[in-house]
């Protein structure tokens, strides 16, 4: 099949590589492209020259790039923002109709009600295989490290400073403004090295003992999964975390202890901390390309597109 991975391009997403990858690897033919490139090369495409699916990372998708393509429609995230279950609502009865629908987990299905049902599937947050090439780095020169959107993100500077007041030596890496960079470089034990190229992230991180999470407890953030400490897991670093209900259930779950942002009085409340870093085989679970193959994502894509194809020859 002619796959189309369609993103809004205001988002950076890992998992569109992963998916590329894997489903090259079920023999598709697989491009990336934003929904304005896909939207314009659907307009100017002959029948012959379109793609056999859509795949769109779900914003606000109310129209079909084209009629005489089925899409599948991911919603990794449920509505943020003011409003967020009115605007899960408006999604729910204003957007196109797809052949099936791929969620985040149950909770993310579940803030959704739309009219008409379509096949879907679940599939959680993975990890690139360069977070776990990182293994083992023994040039630890930091005590905790945070890698990615500092500006709007509530706490999380605050946090990050409180913990430099303490001791603590912080990597951080991301894009600030003007006001946060004079408070960065108040704190002489947080290393600030701006934004840092994607591919550049794993060693990064690998870097430090621990790894910051740091997720507001209000709805949605704190019932869906972190990016970040799936990073962490797979790059073979503690976590540091303020307590919510997804970090508590996920580390229950999964085996492991994450210490508490609150419980951190210096830098040696991070030695010793029991079960804080998950075995390889463990955290390879979480690996982008065994979680696509335990989801079955090319069997589920294969089943939308046929019966799509199904309906309409009837």
């Amino acid at each position: 099949m002619k796959i189309v991975l369609v993103h809004s391009g205001k988002a950076f997403l890992p998992e569109m590589y992963a998916y590329q990858a894997y489903l090259e690897g079920k023999g598709h033919q697989v491009m990336v492209q934003t929904a304005e490139e896909a939207a314009a090369q659907a307009e100017q495409a002959e029948q012959a020259e379109r793609p056999d699916l859509y795949y769109r990372f779900a914003g606000f998708l109310r129209h079909r790039l084209s009629p005489d393509v089925p899409e599948i429609h991911e919603y990794a995230s449920a509505s943020i923002g003011a409003f967020p279950r009115v605007k899960n609502l408006l999604k729910s009865v204003a957007s196109a109709r797809p052949v099936g629908r791929v969620f985040l987990n149950m909770f993310v299905k579940d803030q959704f009600h739309f009219p008409v049902s379509a096949p879907f599937l679940f599939r959680d947050m993975g990890a690139n295989n360069a977070f776990f090439e990182q293994r083992g780095c023994a040039d630890k020169i930091y005590d905790l490290v945070y890698a990615g959107s500092i500006t709007g993100r509530a706490g999380v500077l605050d946090c990050i400073t409180r913990l430099a007041g303490k001791g603590l030596r912080i990597g951080l890496a991301g894009t600030v403004t003007e006001q946060e960079l004079v408070i960065i470089r108040s704190q002489p034990l947080i290393d600030y090295v701006g934004r840092l190229p994607v591919a550049d992230v794993p060693a990064f991180i690998a870097r430090a003992r621990f790894g910051l999470n740091y997720c507001p407890d209000i709805y949605p953030y704190n019932q869906q999964t972190s990016t970040k400490v799936i990073e962490y897991l797979a790059a073979g670093i503690g976590i540091v975390s303020n307590r919510y209900e997804w970090m508590v259930s996920h580390a229950t779950q999964n085996g492991y202890a994450f210490l508490d942002v609150s419980d951190i009085n210096s830098a040696s409340s991070l030695v010793g901390v029991p079960n804080a870093i998950l075995d390889s085989e463990r955290a390879r679970q979480f690996e982008w390309a065994r979680l696509l193959e335990r989801a079955d994502l090319d069997a589920f894509i294969r089943r939308c597109f046929l019966s799509n194809n199904a309906g309409n020859i009837a």
